[in-house]
């Protein structure tokens, strides 16, 4: 007898209620999914109504149920689905207790390899996700940056504040900070001389600042975490990274040799500002290459490993 196979039933789902057009990382995360399958990305109220089914394979974008408003419809889709499959590119965000009830299948495709060592899974750098390639950039010239001095864009993380205050709290150089309205007061109890400003709506806004401060959090130095987005952001976008040298283990594990644009201090930090061009220059010529190619192609590995053997899922996959 000729057994035919049906079309998996896939969605992405971000459980905060956002935007489909928010660049935060999370909701990236969650819509690259559904381009990749051509499935339904389920992101508030409206798509979880549309879209409410029992679904085979559900991938899901951990948030806060506080901020999700079709939790009913969540509740559904989560009870009634075959396989969760958590999208983590950061390890402080897990299921709600209330989800775990419902289902307690749980696999992940982590950033994080260690987190292997606890949940079922595979290891994916999706940081590499915010990377954006340009054909001609070996011959690209750098935008002329109009924020002088060290820049910085991102949460005030605790992980991250004694790195804040080696390199935020001295006036040896301006600093700039591009962050949520909630992170204000952080900056400002560091140094009231911070500039501030609202969040970047595009990141290639980043191409203003002179130079970016590269730190990581703690929690990174004995866990292996892939480099962040902000490295794939700064390099796409022909802006030189300063690290502090803690992070240097962490990009040795990954490839790459950081060392010479690693500091410990505000001085050694006013030092490489005054070199930042040759910074940006020297990283595009050592880092420069298609990690959205990359990217995708080890997604189609895991995927043929971990989807295609157990449910015969074969051919061709969407481009993004």
């Amino acid at each position: 007898m000729l057994l035919t196979r049906r079309k998996l039933k896939i969605a992405s789902v971000h459980i905060n209620t956002v935007s489909a057009d928010s660049i935060s990382t999370g909701v990236r995360l969650a819509r690259y999914m559904s381009l990749f399958f051509g499935c339904p990305f389920i992101h508030n109220r409206l798509t979880a109504i549309t879209h409410k089914d029992e679904y085979d394979i559900l991938f899901v974008k951990f948030g806060i149920l506080k901020f999700c408003d079709y939790r009913e419809e969540l509740f559904y889709l989560y009870k009634n689905a075959k396989r969760i499959i958590a999208l983590e590119e950061d390890y402080t965000m897990g299921p709600d207790y209330r989800l775990t009830e419902l289902n307690p299948s749980l696999e992940i495709w982590t950033s994080i390899p260690d987190r292997l060592n606890e949940v079922e899974g595979a290891y994916i750098n999706w940081n590499r996700m915010t990377w954006r390639h340009t054909m001609n950039w070996e011959t690209e010239k750098r935008q002329v940056p109009t924020v002088k001095g060290l820049g910085y864009f991102g949460a005030y993380r605790p992980g991250r504040e004694k790195y804040f205050k080696r390199y935020l709290t001295d006036n040896i150089y301006p600093i700039t900070v591009s962050t949520f309205p909630r992170n204000k007061l952080k900056f400002f109890n560091l140094n009231p001389k911070i500039n501030v400003v609202a969040p970047f709506k595009d990141r290639r806004q980043i191409k203003a600042f002179q130079a970016v401060l590269y730190v990581e959090d703690e929690y990174s130095h004995e866990h292996y975490t892939s480099p962040a987005n902000r490295f794939y952001e700064c390099l796409s976008n022909y802006v030189p990274m300063i690290f502090d040298q803690s992070c240097c283990p962490t990009f040795r594990q990954a490839g790459y040799d950081i060392s010479h644009y690693a500091v410990n201090d505000s001085l050694s930090m006013s030092v490489m500002l005054g070199q930042a061009d040759l910074i940006a220059k020297n990283q595009r010529k050592l880092w420069y290459r298609n990690y959205q190619i990359e990217l995708f192609e080890d997604i189609k590995k895991v995927v043929s490993q971990t989807i295609g053997e157990r449910y015969g899922l074969h051919g061709n996959y969407p481009n993004i």
